[in-house]
């Protein structure tokens, strides 16, 4: 690890002070009492003020907004997302989804491990979000997931952020402690100069970062890291997986299917278009076909066809 200066020291110190407050109250209740590990997450999020493209889905060029989600037992970032241009409540799905399943590290050309997983019990987000919407119910009803609203600041947040700004020069936004960015759109903003970098990129730097240089540092007052006190939480404790029926759209977005007569079958529903006639016709019904879904419309999905073109088809009622 490398040194740190006593001014650094002093701002860490202070963005952690809540979290040290926390972690010392929980040390001295009986072990019976103490929270498992991922029982409790905070998700906050920062907009970076760099500018980024991707080219999935569209020609897109913006503002990358991270989201992360914190156990707030041993202080590990356990999921990450890194959004476009703000925050809604398909991202937040999107960053507890990655908090809740298992993953490599070494995808991402992290050092040490990611070893943080299962389904959280709370998960607190600010209340200026809106996540009221029909599918963000269905999500947290499939998984027992309770969410409460807080209205602080989110210190843990705005020092990851620092943190990062600092060691992987990438400035961030101004109004990035956690209440912004949630709902802060950039759409009057102009972007940033200099060449844009993909977005792609931005995740898989972010992620080996979280791992090697945010889970894997000792936290100042505690002397430990996230990935220390996450072992010595860890101990004995079995995660509450995903359940088998959780809803697949979210957590299994593409899937192979063939073609009948009548269709895709997709999530219990049938998807249509008058193309699937010439679609059948030219390469046959026997082939499996590519077939993604937004988890946020069920009345479409699309369908790569042999040419590598995506097709959209539409819920069928009868």
């Amino acid at each position: 690890m490398g040194s740190m200066d006593c001014q650094d020291w002093e701002i860490s110190y202070v963005s952690y002070r809540g979290n040290i407050a926390m972690f010392e109250s929980i040390m001295e209740t009986t072990g019976t009492a103490r929270p498992a590990p991922m029982e409790e997450l905070t998700v906050g999020a920062f907009a970076m003020e760099t500018h980024a493209q991707s080219s999935n889905n569209g020609n897109w060029h913006g503002r990358p907004v991270a989201l992360v989600a914190i156990c707030r037992r041993t202080l590990m970032v356990a999921g990450i997302h890194v959004a476009r241009d703000g925050v809604t409540f398909y991202e937040v799905m999107q960053c507890l989804a990655d908090a809740f399943l298992p993953r490599d590290a070494v995808d991402v050309g992290a050092v040490n491990p990611w070893p943080c997983e299962g389904v959280a019990d709370r998960a607190f987000v600010h209340a200026l979000h809106d996540l009221t919407p029909a599918p963000f119910r269905r999500f947290r009803e499939a998984l027992g997931l309770e969410v409460l609203p807080h209205h602080g600041p989110e210190p843990l947040v705005g020092d990851l952020a620092e943190r990062w700004s600092q060691e992987a020069g990438i400035e961030i936004d101004s109004l990035h402690d956690g209440r912004a960015a949630l709902a802060h759109r950039f759409a009057d903003r102009p972007l940033p100069g200099g060449d844009a970098i993909e977005l792609e990129n931005v995740d898989r730097k972010l992620r080996r970062w979280i791992v090697d240089r945010y889970n894997a540092v000792s936290v100042p007052g505690i002397e430990r890291s996230p990935l220390d006190l996450w072992r010595e939480a860890a101990i004995g404790f079995v995660p509450r997986f995903v359940p088998e029926d959780a809803p697949g759209d979210l957590f299994r977005p593409e899937a192979f299917r063939t073609i009948g007569p009548r269709g895709v079958t997709w999530g219990g529903r049938t998807y249509w278009s008058e193309a699937v006639r010439d679609l059948l016709e030219k390469w046959g019904g026997a082939r499996e076909y590519e077939v993604r879904a937004d988890p946020l419309n069920p009345l479409s999905v699309e369908v790569r066809t042999p040419e590598r073109k995506w097709m959209r088809l539409d819920a069928r009622w009868v």
